[in-house]
């Protein structure tokens, strides 16, 4: 039985000790080679959180909550559009530091129809260049909705996020986004050996020691 709840112990400091950061993460540069619409609708309107219903903390909101209920305001203001006439090209987002991440959320341009981001390709790096860029994958996003999408892919550490824009939902003035932003990757630490050597050094091995001598006299 004591060994059961050594056991128990040592097990829940373990996982006390595993955490999932899940928090939303905001880029704080962008730049395309789409060119912008006008002055009123500028890339940065993509990053800016001017698009959506409620305001987030980078790297303390949890994102998964945060995209469940935040929708995209239906104002011309607060979307990128891109120079008349593109419908494809890249779109590259800094996240300001080296994260790891493993979801993109997108609010697509909901405004006009064909306007939105249909086919694309999410690459990332540590370059600005994007010189060594890892493909995390190739998606397809759904145009006439407020609400986010939300983009999994296998894990990685990277600064620099570029949406390949292969096409959007077929009109021929432009292509737009409402906002994006990123979830970080799970964190997961484990208890230290010393941490858990001294646990069992000066708590509840030194109580099994005990009971098994009081056992041995016993006898």
């Amino acid at each position: 039985m004591k060994k059961l709840l050594l056991m128990s112990a040592i097990l829940a400091l373990s996982l006390s000790a595993t955490a999932n950061a899940g928090a939303i993460l905001q880029a704080t540069n962008v730049s395309t080679n789409m060119g912008e619409w006008s002055s009123s609708w500028l890339a940065n309107n993509a990053i800016n959180q001017s698009g959506l219903s409620t305001g987030y903390t980078s790297g303390v909101t949890d994102f998964d909550t945060y995209t469940a209920s935040a929708t995209a305001q239906v104002t011309s203001g607060d979307t990128w559009f891109s120079s008349p006439g593109l419908s494809s090209g890249n779109f590259d987002l800094d996240l300001g530091s080296v994260n790891t991440i493993g979801s993109m959320a997108l609010w697509n341009e909901s405004q006009g129809i064909g306007q939105g981001v249909n086919s694309f390709n999410l690459f990332s790096d540590i370059n600005s260049s994007f010189s060594s860029a890892t493909l995390l994958g190739s998606f397809n996003a759904f145009e006439g909705s407020i609400f986010a999408q939300i983009f999994n892919f296998v894990e990685t550490e990277a600064q620099f996020i570029r949406l390949e824009i292969l096409s959007n939902h077929g009109a021929s003035c432009c292509t737009g986004i409402m906002e994006i932003a990123f979830e970080e990757g799970s964190s997961v630490s484990e208890v230290p050996v010393p941490a858990a050597v001294w646990l069992m050094g000066s708590g509840l091995l030194g109580l099994m020691g005990f009971n098994r001598k009081a056992k041995k006299l016993a006898a």
